[in-house]
């Protein structure tokens, strides 16, 4: 059997080789036979495959589906699966499938959770991705193709009700379509900026169609491939009278060819996190990495032009130093300067040729700062890397050399801010016994102030019932009998008739008073010898807990200076390493150039970190004449290090007694910057901005308006406010009367 299988195999083949020299296309070489190809129509290909081997190499060959994308000639065909067929995907997928049985239409579960687009989330929301496509490339099924699939297409996007609480929607996805939703819209889900808000109808209330992932196989990723143009457009249709606004956030990475994936695999994955390590030659390389993503989200971005697509070019979100995130953490981070967006409106019917897509301007952002070299480059990572722990080694000395007493809630203060110390562990035993003992301790009072409050009781009882006893001796010996039953009922009411086993029979005789008041002088007698006994043995357990705190203080407060000596050896530390890195320069006029190009200052400014900030300046060549011109000094943003404080918008903790130290050492508060027309005054209102959109998306409602006017009238220029200052404060004033407007609306709504 197997010879006669191996025997007709070859006979086909053989046959085939026939077929092929006895074909025309036999006289044509690769090339020519590849652009003869390009013209056919995709339904001919399944036949065209089964006339001969050559056809069917150049037909599943890639430079084949390249050159008939980027001629034009690719047929695209995409469909929406059912939401039937994505309730039996979804079934399958789930691990309880074997307990619900097969699936049906008339399952309670498809009948509430799913729509005309598909499963429905917690907000009306969806999440549609390349597995709820049919997605076909000349006949070839591009959804199906692996996460790993070399050929592989990737698609996400999210449909969004465009309402309040419109952060917390895109919260519950990811912090990309946060950030997006923070940059573009208010928390009503209405445009924040103005190139939206002009596309966009007044009254066109439906959701937001966010296009979250897209990406092509390599064949299909230059500006030239109608391909990736095409399905988006057909995805457009599909979703036509369901979105009000498509936005999408190019990306560099969709974009690389397989030989720049291929560099990437091959690089070492934690190469950046020792930059300190890097050679010159590394970090050219890096930046040359940097210009080229940079080329590459930009060519990304022209894709989606050709389908119909613009950018959102407001200054405010292109023109905005803040994301580059070069000092620090900036509070909230965004590197996307970069959207682009499209109507449901202005969807168009054909896409764009590449020419005209070229043609339209992109509003590029400013470009990332350069990669800084030599003794500058050590100076400014180790400053960077190293503020957090300077300031908080400050902090935890401040807290070590506090009382004794507030141990617990310094052990509190070290779990917040270094929960993975070391040693943490012996600080939770030492403060778990300190607690227990000083529990303890509490415990013991409060049962001697409550026994010792019960022994008043009782003895101010003994001294009513002995005056009862002397009334009652009288009225006897007087002979006088009506009273007795009522002066004796009222006083038991009265004391503590509860410790009698049963209530005053009615008309009592003076001899059978003086028995239950015997009774009741005996019960007093016995509760006041208890609650003398247990005050007794109260006080032994207190004197005993008591000889022992003196040893255990002792051993906190041995704890306690062994951790500040810790903590000071930690910035003798990083003071030293600083004097490291300035001992390297072989001059005065070196050392002042090194902390000059380092940007140092400018690290220190956005970490708020004064000691830090004065031990650098203390090591200039000469300080009183040196330290406003580094205060000054311009970085590649061409920022201060008084706007870069500024910009990170906070307050408190000292924050205004940072800006206002800044400015007493040199820093000018007078300075614009050049591009934006920004004075530190407005890069903190842009500052205070973006921290409302983070307190609003967290659900934090603080007031700080004295202390904004506080920090704004320690950043107001000489001159006061420049047109730049005052448009982020008329933008920002414009965007609380929006939403004043917006909850006016939906107060009236639902009173309607």
């Amino acid at each position: 059997m197997a010879e006669e299988t191996t025997t007709e195999g070859k006979r086909r083949k053989l046959s085939e080789d026939q077929d092929a020299s006895s074909s025309p296309y036999s006289l044509l070489n690769e090339d020519c036979l590849r652009v003869v190809l390009l013209w056919t129509r995709a339904s001919d290909h399944p036949n065209l495959r089964l006339s001969c081997q050559r056809i069917r190499i150049v037909l599943n060959s890639e430079i084949y589906r390249k050159e008939r994308s980027n001629h034009g000639y690719a047929e695209v065909k995409v469909e929406l699966l059912s939401p039937y067929e994505q309730y039996k995907m979804d079934r399958n997928e789930d691990c309880n499938k074997e307990e619900k049985g097969l699936p049906s239409e008339e399952d309670e579960e498809f009948m509430n959770k799913y729509d005309q687009l598909g499963r429905l989330g917690e907000y009306g929301d969806h999440d549609i991705y390349s597995r709820d496509f049919r997605v076909l490339v000349d006949g070839w099924p591009l959804h199906k193709s692996h996460e790993k699939h070399p050929r592989r297409f990737r698609l996400e996007m999210k449909v969004l009700p465009r309402r309040s609480p419109f952060y917390e929607i895109c919260d519950a996805h990811s912090s990309a379509l946060v950030n997006l939703a923070s940059t573009l819209f208010t928390n009503f889900g209405n445009p924040s900026v103005q190139s939206l808000k002009n596309a966009l109808q007044d009254d066109d209330k439906l959701p937001l169609l966010y296009i979250g992932d897209f990406e092509m196989p390599f064949e299909y990723r230059s500006t030239l491939s109608t391909v990736g143009p095409l399905i988006l457009q057909a995805l457009l249709k599909i979703l036509k009278g369901r979105y009000s606004l498509a936005i999408y956030v190019p990306y560099g990475e969709p974009q690389k060819t397989e030989e720049e994936r291929n560099a990437d695999k091959a690089r070492d994955p934690h190469a950046d996190l020792y930059e300190n390590e890097l050679t010159e030659e590394e970090i050219r390389e890096k930046q040359k990495r940097k210009e080229r993503f940079e080329a590459l989200t930009q060519q990304d971005m022209r894709q989606l032009f050709r389908a119909g697509f613009t950018q959102v070019n407001d200054d405010s979100v292109v023109d905005n130093d803040i994301n580059y995130c070069v000092y620090g953490d900036s509070g909230m981070d965004n590197d996307d300067s970069y959207y682009v967006f499209v109507t449901r409106q202005c969807a168009i019917e054909s896409i764009l040729t590449e020419q005209q897509a070229l043609s339209m301007p992109i509003s590029s952002r400013p470009p990332p700062p350069q990669e800084k070299m030599g003794l500058s480059r050590e100076l400014f990572l180790y400053v960077r890397n190293n503020c957090s722990a300077f300031t908080h080694a400050e902090e935890m000395i401040k807290s070590w050399q506090r009382p004794l007493e507030e141990f617990s809630e310094v052990a509190n203060k070290m779990f917040l801010l270094t929960p993975y110390d070391e040693k943490v562990q012996e600080t939770k035993d030492l403060k778990l016994t300190f607690d227990r003992i000083d529990s303890k301790l509490q415990d013991i009072r409060d049962a001697e102030n409550r026994a010792e409050a019960d022994m008043e009781k009782i003895i101010r009882g003994k001294d009513s019932i002995l005056e009862m006893k002397l009334r009652l001796g009288t009225l006897r010996d007087a002979g006088d009998l009506s009273p007795i039953n009522e002066i004796l009922t009222d006083f038991i009411e009265a004391l503590i008739s509860s410790t009698l086993e049963s209530p005053i029979p009615p008309d009592i005789s003076i001899g059978d008073a003086l028995v239950i008041i015997e009774r009741l002088e005996t019960l007093s007698t016995e509760q006041e010898q208890n609650v003398a006994g247990f005050l007794t043995e109260n006080r032994q357990a207190g004197s005993e807990i008591e000889d022992c705190i003196p040893s255990f203080k002792g051993k906190i407060q041995d704890y306690m200076n062994k951790r500040l000596k810790e903590e000071e050896a930690k910035l003798d530390n990083l003071r030293e390493g600083i004097n490291v890195i300035m001992n390297k320069a072989d001059s005065d006029e070196s050392r002042y150039q090194t902390i000059l190009a380092s940007d140092a200052i400018h690290a220190y400014a956005a970490n708020g970190n004064l000691t830090f900030l004065k031990i650098l300046l203390e090591l200039l060549p000469e300080p009183s004449k040196q330290s406003s011109l580094v205060l000054n000094h311009l970085d590649q943003l061409r920022l201060t290090p008084l706007m870069v404080f500024a910009g990170k918008g906070r307050l408190g903790g000292g924050s205004l007694e940072y800006a206002e130290s800044l400015i007493g050492f040199g820093a000018d508060k007078n300075v614009v910057q050049s591009r934006t027309g920004l004075s530190a005054l407005g890069y903190f209102r842009q500052g205070r901005r973006l921290k409302k959109r983070i307190e609003v998306i967290f659900g934090l409602r603080e007031s700080y308006s004295m202390e904004v006017a506080r920090m704004e009238g320690v950043l107001t220029p000489d001159q006061g406010p420049t047109k730049a200052d005052e448009a982020v404060l008329v933008a920002e004033k414009d965007e609380i009367e929006l939403e004043e407007e917006e909850e006016e609306g939906l107060e009236d709504w639902s009173e309607s």
